[in-house]
């Protein structure tokens, strides 16, 4: 996907116009979606996988507040 950020608050993709915290908002949502049903069959391999979907999200998110982008 293409990203061209037009100002602060708002990104211009090959789909169209998104404001930031509409997109981490999707994206949090997707990530409590992969939590509540991602099941491996292996307890400790299902809390791995969960753990770095979340910490994925926390790293995009920060990096968005170290840019400014959000506040």
């Amino acid at each position: 996907m293409v990203v061209d950020v037009l100002f602060a608050h708002t990104i211009k993709t090959n789909g169209g116009t998104m404001k930031i915290s509409d997109a981490i908002s999707e994206l949090h949502t997707a990530c409590e979606y992969y939590d509540m049903v991602h099941d491996t069959g292996n307890d400790e391999q299902t809390k791995k996988n969960k753990d770095k979907v979340w910490k994925g999200y926390d790293i995009i998110v920060s990096l968005l507040h170290r840019k400014e982008l959000v506040k």
